[in-house]
């Protein structure tokens, strides 16, 4: 019979039975049990399901799939160990890790339905580790696991369901999912998703899409679809994409490989013993454990079930759990977590157990904080816990003391408050004990105190025998305690074998301080005989029970059954006096029966036990029942005091009743243990559905013994909310009535009353009989609620403005609507639960819900909405869509807002995206931003309506330009400058400036080759095809030219000796060396003795090296020999000159008649009327055998005869031989005239030389003379018509004129003179020697002080050079005054006042002190200018330049701004012109004006701007300006001065300038351009396709016609799709290109595009053909910031790898830098912006794994919370391999978050600072960093070099100091620069000495 059966048949009045597992989910809904701490961190929440648990990560849902592999639990057994350890704990497991692939962690999590119940998890020795008050939640939703999407999740049928919820416009087709572990994913032919499992299949129906449209459900189909071998995404139909869609998958979890409903099942939880807490049942025992499977697919190291100790508490009325507390998870299969014994006191509980896990929880301070048992398998310590009445611990401590291990299975209180704990203790780790040594067998009992704290055991002692006591087969509890009113301790035990060979029972009385054994002995016959429940009556008579196997078990007479009867074990009772003298028993007589736990009522002493049989006893009282076969069947059973009367009993089939409690009167009891799922429960308790194999269960049973009055509670009744209704009926018998709840009730103690529930109400009436027992009726009372909100004012509204209204979304079937408006429409039906809402008149509007719900309840409400006028949006600024600018640079952005409330003043704005805009909440930002950007305005008003525009902007690639470092160069060396470009849109065009001139214009070469002569600055200005300029500057500085003179050629004898003497000026050291070195002394110095020693003549250079390794040279010719063999005539006649003869020229020959050259010195003539000419070939060498004519002028003075003598001195040895020269004249005497005359040096320029001659008439006549003259010669009084008179000698002036073309050295001109009579011509040479003029250089042409700080005055100091060949005299007066703050301090070597000079020699040099006083705020400039004295005007010129600043005083900076894109007339550009804050304090930026080069450049003006305060130093803003030639602008380069102007806080004026650019062009040629592409190697007849883009310069559209391969492989691509299209400059076209290799090797084609205006363009797209392929994959990974981590490289997929040769792959690896830094430097790479490169070398021979590589990284804070880890630029080292990539994914976990936006410095702001700053001897740089990683701090100067690196390595989060002397640094600006992983921080010092 039933328990419901045996209400009647026994009186029971009440049974309360409920089933449980240990997560408090079987067979009731599962619930989202939250994680605080006790799983692993990855995981949010975890679910228990039927067949399997459900892990929710951030990332995805893992799935544990288990069923045992084995038979269920036998209840034969008893103890907890055997329980534990003997039940069938093998299972198998399948781990299905489904993830959101590519999606994010949630960015929100809502959790909702949350249980009154609460989790306890005590693991570990951590405190803090320790997670309480654990909540449970019914559902929980995931924000934007995909942008726009969210999952919902929650459970149905006990399955976990997840719905897709996404928002309009979102995109679904992003929701893919991955199933990692699953042995296949498969889509059957029903669209049904199936995942294999080596247990069976994971069926996913199918699924569902739904959206709500005109507030009707409307159904989108849609299936699954797979997408690579692990990957499933969603195909949907059409669907509207502005309303939510709601995607419902049909995920049943269907696991049909095993269901949790087999009666094979293992069960989850044991109960070892129960308390009375309160009227309500708490119990313990032990549940298995689960943990987070952190790897996917079938795992059989999951195979054993673990165990962790529990308590659970239940509500009195057993309808739910109040809480649930959990001990030492493990994460050991073999070992073991249970609580054994409960004990109540002072409404606080006391608990022993045994702790088999390594980290259960202790608390310090307490008696045993180590588990000795651990390492045993299986097994663990004894633990003794506190409690408070909520289940949280207060204290823990173990009890097997230092290396012993102890079972505790009893626990009582001892008299004076501490406590009693017996147990078993294994011979192997027995406990210490103060009282008696071990006394033998495998294991003993014992007894201890522990005080009521844990922290002492006062004592401790073994009981027993010489042999094992307590096989853990020996009963439920093993061993029992229990404590006399005297203090006496009784004790039972089982399972001992001291006694005999069988096990038999033991009982002991102990004296209270445990010293005595007062009475001990065992119970046995000749069976096995076990105890297994132990209990004292009021008088402390002792009462055992258990299980006897033994016919003849010593029962003592006068029970109510004296005989062991039927087959294999009786149960047995056994009552003792304190003393432990018999007095009575009974057997329990049925076949294979154990009695297991006995209670005794505190006052009426009546004796309950419970058990268990397997056939039917043979009492009359018990109610005889036919069972299952082979089933047991719980019994309960209530016997007198005396045990010799059975006062009742009964069973009920398949129930193993474990423990039970009684009332202190009897008249109700409470039972537990494990139940088959056919026991019937009642209802409303907490579960009433089976787990499937054993259940936990527990009844309240109270038992009639005086009357059963009857109660009446009435019929179902159906109200509306806020009405009444009356239940009950008017009394009969009975001691008292009770409403419950009383929530709603009038009376709650009338037998009927008046109740006004809220909600739906199930009323229960009690009245208690005589024995206080109580009888119940319930009825119930439904309430249907008022489905409406009340009258309210809803938000105000726009007009026009659509809106969805909602009732609430807990209506049932059977509601009806009606909705009525005023001021708007109703959009679709209004007889919904939703209404569509459109406000079109402004004012008030009205929404009026009528809903009719069940019961007939209809009710009523308004809404009120103010609608307010709509606004309007529009961008005036840039007026045209897809404005372009250059990178860097700023176009100003206006909106405007018109309509709607308010005014622009009072109007919000909202520009998105932010990235780029100096504020995103003004109407007129400005933008700058670094890549093409669609900036979107929303403008809200005061009511908060609002409309939207947006914009374009078209931003130019970044360009970088580097000229390299500043050169020195040699004079005369051509220096070759090159400007590398980086960046922009080619093709370039370079302007090259020298010193602010323009070399050249528009040039496309980005070099230039120059020879400075001086020091110079060469400017390049770089322009892309945007016209976006950027510029570099260089500085070469040119040493002086080194000029050597090393003499004339020279002769020398054999064994002369002869020291070089040549000239060297320049700037030295210098050093010297001859080549060849022959004959010299030292070829290494400038002078050298020369030592003739071998005939001929040899070329010697000498090379002079000066500063900066310039150098310079000159040649000698050095002719070295002996006698030589000269023939010539003796004498030489004339012929005779007659008439107007005045001269005749005749040529004398001679000749080397030897071998060896001859070195002739210039002849001479000794006499007068002959002069030498010169000669045909040089004298300087005449080779043997050579004839040579001298030229031999006769120009007698006088009429007659005329002698003289050419002498020749010839070769080294100068020997001479004469030649007589004989004339003779008659007629006419020409005058004397000279044949040259030598002006001397001539130095400044354009400065005359002069000298004078003379003219001699000899003879009888006078001549007139002509004169022309030429080559800068002239003679002031020679001219034409001057008379030369006979026998006169007149003097004349010859002048010589030097001319900037001039070279340097000897030149001449001539006069010639024509004389009449005889028309006599002559010519005078008139020579002269051009000297180069005296040139002194400045070491440098700028001297610029810097910034310098008010009154701290410096100075500088310039070298000026002598870099001519002449001395410069210079004095005090060659010096102009400078003015202002700079001054001339002193000068080295000190000048002389005039008229006295001091000659500056070549190469050497005057040293100028300028000093510059600081003074003045403000910038500065002068020019030093140096002269020399008269006749030649020398002139150097230094630039002085300086600003005086107040470091602690506000000032700005403008900055130029060029307009990126030239105009013709008429056309319009904007731009921004930067303004900083670079002072000390904030500055209003009030104002700005253009000031022109003329009026008709007048092209720039200003646009307004909102003043702005620049709060902080190196704040900025910018101010718009516009570029707008006007008709009759030229053409060219316009400049112009932008004047800024701001107030400081004491209102001051501060400004700036800077310069404007523009170019104005009259003229456009369009272009076009076509993408080139390299499309890799592939797989042969593998496709891979390219978007290739034509663009163009052109603002106005061209069509492109065509776009065509035109040669070259052309069958391996094609155009994909083309179609006539425009593009222009703003609008780029892609063409797809396929490429298909059809074959191995390299493919090539030329791609053409054409317009249909002509224009056309080719571009060259390559690629490669392999029969081999292989994918390589970035593996996905996650971490903490500062965790190191593994980046896995794998191959999959490859196919034919092994015949391609391929030996490594080499591929580049690109990543965040700013979230992993590789560990190893040498695997950093490179970075570029946020960008880290790693190139990568895989070997892949042999392939022993698919893991080419790892790289270990360090994870950082960073700029992302999830990074792509992408491979690119892929080969196989020249094989013939196919390669792609398949990116990784990398997630930092931990990072906190608030308002959808990182917190990104944990550890506050990042911050440098320096002190004192200015600093003095030194300074101290105090660096706060917030990240982990890389950090460079280093000093830079004011031109951006740097000049000191101070630390540059690996730094913690934290705070630095580092000094750093000052005397290193020169005075000036610096700034201190600190690079960390992630960004970069300043801050400015001045170096003042």
């Amino acid at each position: 019979m039933s328990i419901a059966s045996l209400l009647g048949r026994l009186g029971f009045v009440l049974s309360l039975l409920l089933f449980f597992s240990m997560d408090m989910q079987a067979g009731k809904s599962p619930l989202f049990i939250e994680n605080k701490g006790q799983w692993d961190k990855q995981v949010l929440f975890m679910a228990r399901c039927d067949g399997y648990a459900a892990w929710v990560t951030q990332t995805g849902i893992t799935f544990d799939y288990y069923r045992p592999m084995g038979n269920a639990v036998s209840k034969s057994k008893n103890s907890p160990h055997e329980l534990l350890h003997h039940k069938k704990t093998q299972t198998e497991h399948h781990v299905i890790q489904m993830t959101w692939d590519k999606g994010l962690p949630p960015s929100d999590i809502v959790r909702s339905n949350q249980s009154r119940t609460w989790h306890n998890y005590y693991y570990g020795n951590d405190p803090t580790q320790w997670a309480e008050h654990v909540a449970l939640h019914g559902e929980v939703l995931l924000r934007d696991v995909w942008s726009g999407i969210d999952i919902r999740l929650y459970f149905e049928n006990n399955n976990l369901r997840y719905d897709f919820h996404t928002a309009p416009h979102a995109m679904p087709q992003s929701i893919v999912l991955k199933f990692d572990g699953a042995d296949y994913v498969h889509i059957t032919p029903s669209s049904a998703l199936e995942l294999g499992t080596h247990m069976g299949k994971v069926v996913h129906d199918g699924l569902m899409a739904f959206q709500y449209i005109d507030g009707k459900k409307t159904i989108v189909h849609g299936h699954f679809k797979k997408l690579s071998a692990q990957r499933v995404g969603i195909n949907l139909d059409e669907y509207h994409h502005d309303t939510p869609l709601i995607i419902d998958p049909y995920v049943y979890q269907t696991f049909l490989g095993g269901s949790t409903a087999s009666p094979s099942l293992t069960p989850d939880d044991l109960p070892f013993d129960m308390v009375i807490l309160n009227n309500a049942v708490l119990v313990t025992g032990g549940t298995q454990s689960t943990n987070f499977p952190t790897k996917a697919g079938y795992d059989n190291t999951f195979n054993l079930a673990k165990s962790e100790a529990y308590m659970t508490y239940m509500q009195e009325d057993g309808k739910d759990i109040v809480w649930s507390t959990y001990l030492g998870q493990n994460t050991i299969a073999t070992q073991q977590n249970y609580g054994s014994r409960l004990f109540i006191h002072n409404n606080e509980i006391y608990l022993v157990g045994v702790g088999g896990s390594a980290s259960f929880p202790t608390t310090t301070g307490l008696y045993d904080n180590t588990n000795d048992g651990v390492t045993t398998p299986g097994e663990g310590d004894g633990f003794f816990a506190k409690f408070s009445a909520g289940g949280g611990l207060l204290f823990s401590t173990f009890i097997g003391g230092p290396n012993g291990v102890a079972y505790p299975f009893g626990l009582a209180r001892a008299n004076d408050g501490d406590f009693i704990i017996s147990g078993i203790t294994p011979t192997a780790k027995r406990i210490p004990t103060t009282i008696n040594g071990y006394l033998g067998g495998n294991n003993d009992f014992f007894v201890m105190k522990m005080t009521a704290n844990g922290a002492n055991r006062p004592w401790a002692r073994f009981l027993g025998g010489a042999q094992e006591d307590g096989n853990q087969s020996g009963g439920v509890h093993i061993t029992n305690v229990a404590v006399l009113s005297n203090g006496n301790i009784a004790f039972s035990g089982g399972g001992s074998y001291s006694n005999s060979s069988n096990r038999d029972c033991y009982v002991a009385l102990l004296s209270s301080d445990g010293n005595s054994v007062i009475n001990s002995f065992f119970v046995a016959g000749s069976g096995d005989d076990i105890i297994h429940g132990m209990a004292l009556d009021k008088d402390d008579n002792i009462f055992i029970t258990g299980e006897t196997y033994s016919s003849n078990f010593p029962i003592p007479s006068g029970g109510f059954a004296p005989n062991f009867t039927g087959t294999g074990s009786n149960g047995f009772i056994i009552k003792y006096s304190p003393s432990l003298a018999p007095l009575s028993g009974t057997f329990i007589s049925a076949t294979d029966t154990k009695c297991f736990d006995i209670a005794i009522a505190k006052t009426s002493t009546e004796v309950f036990i419970s058990g268990v049989t397997g056939g039917p006893t043979t009492f009359a009282a018990f109610v005889v029942k036919p069972h299952a076969p082979n089933l047991e069947t719980g019994i309960i059973a209530k016997f007198n005091n005396s045990l010799n009367s059975l006062l009742y009993g009964s069973y009920n089939t398949t129930n193993d009743i474990r423990n039970i409690e009684v009332s202190d009167a009897g008249e109700r009891f409470w039972i537990n243990g494990f139940s088959h799922p056919s026991m019937i429960t009642t209802p409303g308790v907490y579960d009433n559905t089976p787990n499937g194999g054993i259940d936990n269960f527990i009844s309240f049973i109270c038992i009639d013994s005086a009357y059963s009055p009857t109660v009446y509670a009435g019929t179902t009744k159906n109200i509306c909310l806020g009405e009444s209704v009356e239940i009950g009926k008017d009394p009969i018998a009975g001691n008292g009535y009770l409403w419950t709840p009383p929530t709603g009730v009038t009376n709650t103690t009338a037998s009927k009353t008046f109740v006004t529930p809220t909600t739906k109400t199930r009323y229960t009436v009690v009245v208690r009989n005589g024995a206080n027992c109580p009888i119940l009726d319930t009825v119930t009372v439904f309430v249907f609620p008022k489905p409406i909100v009340p009258d309210s004012v809803l938000p105000e509204k726009c007009l026009g403005s659509g809106e969805i209204y909602r009732l609430p979304r807990n209506y049932g079937p059977g509601h009806i609507f009606k909705w009525d408006i005023t001021g708007g429409i109703i959009n679709g039906p209004d007889d919904l639960q939703d209404v569509n809402v459109t406000w079109n008149q402004v004012g008030t509007g009205t929404l009026t819900a009528r809903v009719t719900g069940p019961g007939n309840c209809t009710v009523e409400g308004k809404l009120t909405v103010r609608v307010n006028p709509a606004m309007t949006v529009a961008i005036t600024e840039p007026k045209d869509e897809g404005v372009f600018v250059c990178y860097g640079k700023s176009v100003q952005l206006q909106s405007v807002g018109s309509g709607g409330t308010g005014s622009a003043s009072t109007f919000t704005y909202r520009w998105e995206p932010a990235t780029g805009l100096n504020s995103a909440t003004i109407a007129a930002p400005v933008a700058t931003p670094t890549t093409t950007t669609k900036y979107k305005v929303t403008i809200t008003d005061t009511k908060g309506c609002s409309a939207t525009d947006s914009v374009f902007i078209n931003v130019g690639n970044e360009m970088k330009v580097s000229l390299g470092n500043d050169l020195i160069q040699c004079f005369g060396v051509e220096a070759r400058l090159v400007a590398n470009v980086l960046g922009g849109d080619p093709p370039y065009i370079f302007e090259w400036r020298e010193n602010g001139t323009t070399l050249i214009q528009s040039a496309t070469t980005n070099e230039l080759k120059v020879t400075p002569s001086s020091n110079m600055l060469y400017t390049v200005m770089v322009s892309d095809v945007n016209n976006c300029v950027i510029r570099d500057t260089i500085i070469i500085s040119v040493n002086p030219e080194i000029k050597v003179n090393v003499g004339d050629d020279m002769g020398i004898c054999i064994g002369e000796k002869k020291t070089l003497n040549p000239q060297v000026a320049g700037i030295g050291p210098f050093s010297y060396q001859w080549q060849p070195t022959t004959g010299l002394s030292d070829a290494t110095i400038l002078t050298p003795e020369f030592t003739a020693s071998v005939s001929g003549q040899t070329k010697y250079t000498l090379t002079v090296t000066g500063k900066d390794n310039c150098t310079g040279k000159d040649e000698i010719i050095i002719t070295v020999g002996g006698a030589a063999s000269l023939t010539a005539p003796t004498d030489y006649t004339f012929p005779s000159l007659s008439g107007c003869e005045n001269e005749k020229i005749e040529d004398i020959e001679i000749q080397n008649t030897g071998t060896d050259p001859i070195v002739m010195s210039p002849p001479t003539i000794i006499g007068s009327d002959f002069t030498y000419l010169g000669s045909d070939i040089p004298l300087n060498s005449i080779p043997g055998g050579a004839r040579v004519k001298l030229k031999i002028r006769y120009a007698p003075l006088n009429q007659g005869n005329s002698q003289a003598t050419l002498r020749l001195v010839y070769n080294p040895c100068n020997q001479t031989k004469d030649i007589i020269l004989n004339g003779s004249k008659s007629g006419i005497t020409a005058p004397q005239i000279p044949d040259s005359v030598n002006v001397g040096d001539i130095v400044c320029e354009t400065m005359m030389g002069s000298a004078t001659f003379t003219i001699t008439t000899t003879g009888t006549d006078n001549f007139t003379i002509t004169v022309n003259s030429a080559n800068g010669a002239s003679s002031p009084d020679l001219i034409t018509g001057v008379t030369l008179f006979s026998g006169s000698t007149q003097t004349f002036r010859a002048q010589l004129t030097a001319q900037n073309t001039t070279p340097n050295g000897y030149f001449f001109g001539y006069i010639d003179i024509t004389l009449t009579p005889c028309s006599i011509q002559k010519r005078i040479k008139i020579t002269g020697r051009r000297i180069t003029p005296p040139t002194m250089t400045a070491s440098n042409p700028i001297l610029n002080f810097g910034i310098v700080n008010i009154g701290s005055p410096t100075s500088l100091m310039t070298i000026l050079t002598n870099t001519g060949t002449t001395p410069i005299p210079l004095n005090t007066n060659s010096l102009a005054n400078v003015a202002g703050q700079f001054s001339i301090l002193s000068t080295n070597p000190v000048l002389p006042a005039p008229p006295q000079t001091i000659d500056i020699q070549p190469g050497g040099r005057l040293e100028v002190t300028i000093g510059f006083s600081a003074t003045v705020i403000g910038e500065e400039s002068d020019k030093l200018e140096v002269t020399s004295p008269p006749p030649c005007a020398l002139y150097v010129g230094v630039e002085l330049i300086g600003e005086v600043i107040d470091v602690n005083a506000p000032s700005i900076e403008a900055l130029d701004f060029a307009f990126p894109i030239s105009l013709k007339i008429g056309e319009i550009d904007n731009g921004t012109v930067t303004v900083i804050n670079n002072g000390k304090g904030p500055v209003t930026i009030s104002s700005a004006a253009a000031v022109f080069e003329s009026n008709d450049d007048a092209v720039f003006s200003v646009l307004p701007f909102t003043p702005q305060v620049l709060a902080n130093t190196n704040d900025q803003m910018t101010i718009p300006i516009r570029f707008a030639p006007q008709t009759g602008t030229p053409d060219g380069v316009k400049l112009g001065i932008l004047k800024v102007t701001g107030q400081d806080q004491s209102g001051a004026d501060i400004s700036d300038e800077c310069t404007i650019k523009g170019i104005v062009t009259s003229t456009f040629i369009p272009t076009l351009a076509l993408e080139n592409h390299n499309f890799g190697t592939i797989g042969i007849n593998t496709s891979k396709d390219k978007d290739i883009e034509v663009t163009t310069n052109s603002p106005t559209d061209e069509i492109i016609q065509s776009v065509i391969p035109t040669n070259g492989d052309m069958g391996d691509f094609a155009v994909i799709g083309f179609v006539p299209k425009a593009v222009n400059k703003n609008q780029p076209l892609s063409i797809k290109v396929r490429f298909t290799p059809q074959s191995i090797g390299a493919k090539q084609i030329t791609l053409t595009a054409t317009s249909a205006s002509g224009l056309q363009t080719t571009s060259t797209i390559t690629g490669a053909g392999a029969s081999s392929s292989a994918v390589l994959v970035v593996g996905n990974n996650q971490g903490y910031p500062g965790d190191i981590v593994s980046i896995p490289i794998q191959l999959t997929s490859a196919n034919q790898l092994a015949i391609s040769g391929a030996k490594q792959f080499n591929a580049q690896l690109v990543m965040n830098a700013t979230v992993l830094e590789p560990t190893d430097p040498a695997m950093r790479g490179t970075i570029s912006g946020f960008d880290r490169t790693i190139n990568l070398t895989l070997p892949i021979q042999p392939i022993t794994s698919n893991i080419l590589g790892t790289i270990e990284c360090r994870v950082m804070l960073g700029t992302d919370d999830t990074i792509t880890l992408q491979l690119q630029n892929l080969d196989a080292g020249g094989a013939p391999v196919g390669l792609s990539a398949q990116a990784g994914k990398f997630t930092v976990l931990g990072i906190c978050e608030a308002g959808g936006k990182r917190l990104f410095n944990p550890y506050g702001m990042p911050t440098v600072t320096i002190m004192p700053n200015p600093p003095h001897e030194g300074m101290n740089i105090d660096i706060h960093t917030v990240e982990t990683g890389h950090h460079t701090l280093r000093i830079i100067s004011s031109l951006g070099e740097t000049v000191a690196v101070i630390s540059d390595g690996i730094l913690e989060h934290g705070d630095y100091t580092f000094s750093y002397p000052t005397d290193k640094l020169s005075n000036g600006t610096y700034r201190v620069i600190v690079q960390t992983p992630t960004m970069q921080m300043s801050t400015q010092c001045v170096i003042m000495k």
